[in-house]
């Protein structure tokens, strides 16, 4: 019920996929987190405009790469 600062989310799960995490979350807070989609799938910017993600990232990725994301998508460069 907590309400996470940011959600790094794989658009690839295996049991729900990642647009239904998205709702999800939307659905559940007033306030829904800030989400940096990682995908394999060469339409990751697109998958991630479309549920209003923050970011995106193309798998494989550096580390490095997702570690200045989340810094600049919470407002800390």
């Amino acid at each position: 019920d907590q309400r996470p600062d940011l959600v790094v989310l794989d658009m690839g799960l295996p049991i729900i996929n990642g647009e239904e995490v998205a709702r999800r979350l939307n659905a559940h807070f007033d306030d829904p987190p800030p989400i940096v989609v990682v995908s394999a799938d060469g339409r990751a910017g697109e998958r991630a405009a479309r549920i209003g993600a923050a970011s995106f990232l193309h798998k494989p990725f550096d580390v490095d790469d997702l570690a200045q994301i989340v810094r600049t998508t919470l407002g800390r460069q």
